[in-house]
Order: C-alpha cells, then structure tokens, then sequence
C-alpha cells in the first residue's frame, strides 16, 4: 500500500476537503475521507449525530464522491461502505462548479518524454453520481493502457448500493413490449382522423429532410408543439437522420424497432428525452439492454435524464457481472425481450484477459 500510494496521485480537489465546510465536525469528516482514516470516519459517523453525510463542501462534493476521488490512492472500498451503511445516499451528483472541477489520476513512476508525470485522460464530474464516476475513472486508467480492474471492487459495492436504494424507493423496470402500439399514437391518428386536416410538417436532421403530419408529431410532446406552433420546419439538434427517422416512426406507428432498439436505443432514449417525448423515452427504457459496452454511455443518459429506471438497469447489469468476478460469457448469451423472442446479448470479448498485475499497478 505504500509504495502504491507513492506513485499514484488523484488531482482535481483541493488538498484539504475540508476547508471552508461550515462545521467543524463536518470539515473534519471530510478530510478523514480524504486521508484515508476508516477509524476516524466511523468514530465521527458514530459520535457526532450532527454531521450530514450527503452535505457538500465548498468544492461541490459529498463525502462519498470525495472517497471515489481517492479510491485510486487508497485502494479500499471500507470507507466507501460505511458511509453507504449508514446513510449516504448514491444517487446525489457532484454539484457543479465554476470551474467545471476535472479530475485525473497521475502515476509518478512513470514518465513522458518532456518528463512530467503519465496522466490519464480528465474527467469532469460535476452533475455526476458515484457510480458514473467510478466508472468513468476506470476506463480512464484502461485507456491509458493501466491496471485498471482494482475498480471493480468498487463498482460492484456502489452498483449494490444504487440497486438497494433504488428498491426501497420502490423503483421498478416497467414492462413495455415493443409489439404494444402507444396509446398517445393512436389519439393522435384519433385527431387527424377528427380534425380533417392534413398540414405536414418538415423536421431536418444531418442536412436531410423528413415530412412528416404536424398533429403527429406536435400530439406527442410539448417541446414539439412549441417548436413546430409558428413555423412548419424543425432541425433536430445532435441527433442523427437515422435517430431522427426512428422516432418519427414511432409517431406514426406507436411500436419501436427491435432490431433497433438493441444497436441504438441510448441514442433514441436521448433523443427523445431532449424533445419531450415521453411514451418513446418509456418504451426506450423498458427495453434497452445494458452491457459492458454501453455501461458509461447508459448511465450518462441516465443521469442527465434523471432516469431512475436505466440507473436501476445499468447497476443491476455492473453487479451481475462483478458478482461473477467480472468474466465475460465465452459466447453470446440468450436474453428474453419482450416483443423480440429471445436476442443475442453480447457482453463483448475481453481484450484485457492477458494483462497481468504488478506490485505497483494501477
């Protein structure tokens, strides 16, 4: 532990965590936390009924996001665990900053050709929850071509931590087979049926045009209606054509792609999150598949969506996974979809089967 807490350094927070909170117990916990000192953490969490463990500092973190800072230095996941045992909560994300705080992990026993310090790529967690940190830091250091599997520990405890709060909270996957047309479609087909009328509008994504019947698309969303309410032409932003076609597919005919859904559903669910349209984003959450592949991808989305359902999908996936020590199936592994029968899902192959570890690894 010594010699990995000589070369590996986290930078990105202050030296002292505590600095500036508005207790003293609290700035006391705090840096606790960030040395690394388990007796004192739990004497304070013991001892001292005043102190919040899901309270910022003045750098925007909580005490568990600071313990996921320093994971990399102190290669323990105890710290981490009592402040889950007794309260802290993992769905709180990194307040953000002025300064957009970034963090990356430096290894002082190697160096660059000038010299300096390796350093891995940084990551920028304000808005972000434990978990998507954690995450993120970790494929950091496997980008970096570093050990990197130490933080699977880690994620295994917070992917736990997230299933169990999300469960108590009462959170479930829904079910909503992709063969089961949507109701807000059929009363839209309701209107222009009604209505008479058949005025169409054009929505633009990668410079191509996609015509498509105004009381369509503005009965599905609020967003849609406010965009569309002056004007018959609408550019859908960071979205792809093929995005964009998907989702005026399912304004017209209330059912999403299988096929689909399984190679683009994140890029779906975000589309339709962004404008609005909630029975997409519903059936975009009951049927994504998560795996090893889209686990950043999938839980970005879901916190930037608030989506306590694809957090819960995404956890469930991590822990599975790590409970199994975190192999990969050597072959593709049969997963039941409702309206798809069964499809192939594929957690990926391990690349990194043949590294090996060292004594000073990270």
């Amino acid at each position: 532990m010594e010699q990995i807490e000589a070369a590996v350094e986290s930078v990105g927070l202050a030296e002292d965590a505590g600095a500036d909170t508005s207790s003293l117990d609290q700035a006391s916990l705090f840096r606790a936390v960030q040395d690394g000192n388990l007796q004192s953490v739990k004497s304070f969490i013991k001892q001292r009924k005043g102190i919040n463990l899901n309270a910022y500092n003045d750098q925007g973190v909580t005490p568990l996001i600071l313990a996921v800072y320093k994971y990399e230095t102190h290669r323990s996941t105890e710290i981490v665990s009592s402040l889950l045992k007794n309260g802290a909560d993992v769905s709180i994300k990194a307040a953000p900053t002025p300064t957009h705080h970034k963090m990356s992990i430096i290894r002082h026993d190697i160096k660059n050709l000038d010299g300096t310090p390796a350093e891995t790529k940084r990551v920028v967690f304000d808005h972000k929850t434990p978990l998507l940190i954690a995450l993120e830091l970790k494929s950091a250091l496997y980008l970096k071509g570093w050990e990197y599997r130490h933080w699977d520990a880690l994620l295994l405890v917070l992917s736990e931590a997230s299933v169990n709060q999300l469960v108590e909270k009462g959170v479930q996957v829904p079910t909503v087979p992709l063969t089961t047309v949507s109701e807000v479609v059929q009363k839209n087909w309701d209107a222009v049926f009604n209505s008479g009328k058949h005025e169409t509008v054009e929505l633009t994504a990668e410079g191509k045009d996609i015509v498509a019947l105004k009381l369509l698309v503005t009965g599905a969303s609020k967003v849609l209606k406010l965009n569309l309410e002056h004007s018959s032409r609408m550019e859908i932003k960071d979205a792809s054509y093929n995005i964009a076609k998907a989702l005026v597919h399912f304004l017209y005919v209330g059912k999403a792609d299988p096929q689909f859904m399984l190679q683009r559903g994140i890029d779906l669910y975000i589309t339709a999150h962004k404008y609005g349209v909630d029975s997409l984003k519903r059936v975009c959450e009951a049927n994504v598949v998560p795996n090893q592949d889209n686990w950043i991808k999938l839980m970005t989305a879901a916190v930037e969506s608030d989506s306590q359902v694809l957090t819960l999908k995404t956890a469930e996936s991590i822990r599975e996974i790590l409970r199994n020590g975190g192999q990969q199936p050597d072959s593709a592994r049969l997963t039941s979809v409702p309206g798809l029968c069964t499809c192939a899902k594929i957690y990926g192959v391990t690349l990194w089967a043949n590294l090996e570890l060292s004594t000073l690894c990270l």
